[in-house]
């Protein structure tokens, strides 16, 4: 049975992102990194404060071939993410990373609706199916979210819903994440530090591949 070199889950080998974290495969065809072409300079360490998963594919740049610098792909799709937007709203995003911004994609009815109805199909065709692909098929409005948006691109995702919008992964200074709650009803404290503001969320999905994807490189 495979597993995610992210987070240590069983995986679908024939996915290119992780059911569970939403991370990018190690198998899939495009091994970019978040970096902006023009890094921003003395950008801070990640502070973590759960421990953190260290994966074995974390993707980077191929030095080899500049031109790929240029194209944009998704690395990371992160659910779930609850951002408060006064003292008794708050919006619910999914968090779609590629190499060149984060994208901030709302969870509206009418997605989480099409997202699901999407799912449900595979739901369906996997109920005969033992192992791997029976453990993914369990119902998940994150796992459906995960793989609506996992197939495409970065600009249709943008433009799905008016209010959907992105930051250039250059102007993030840094990602920060702290632990609250238990085992049965955790929550995880997201910060984005950019150069204009600093955006506060929460999740109850554990954060640690979406906070090393903003890592410097050394």
């Amino acid at each position: 049975m495979p597993f995610c070199t992210n987070c240590g889950k069983p995986i679908n080998p024939n996915d290119k992102f992780c059911a569970s974290c939403g991370g990018k495969l190690k198998n899939s065809e495009s091994h970019l990194t978040l970096q902006s072409q023009a890094p921003p300079p003395q950008r801070t360490a990640v502070e973590i404060s759960t421990n953190p998963i260290q994966p074995q594919s974390v993707t980077t740049i191929d030095e080899t071939s500049p031109k790929d610098i240029w194209n944009e792909s998704i690395q990371l799709v992160f659910p779930d993410y609850n951002v408060r937007k006064g003292l008794l709203s708050a919006e619910q995003y999914t968090l779609v990373v590629t190499n060149k911004r984060t994208i901030f994609a709302k969870q509206t009815r009418d997605v989480e609706e099409e997202a699901l109805k999407q799912y449900n199909v595979r739901i369906d065709a996997a109920k005969n199916v033992s192992g791997v692909i029976k453990w993914i098929a369990k119902k998940s409005n994150s796992r459906a979210y995960i793989e609506w948006y996992s197939d495409k691109s970065p600009d249709s995702i943008l433009a799905e819903t008016p209010g959907n919008y992105a930051i250039d992964n250059s102007n993030i200074i840094n990602v920060t994440s702290k632990f609250d709650g238990d085992e049965e009803f955790p929550i995880y404290y997201i910060h984005f530090t950019t150069v204009n503001e600093v955006i506060k969320g929460k999740t109850m999905l554990n954060p640690d591949t979406l906070v090393m994807m903003y890592r410097p490189r050394k």
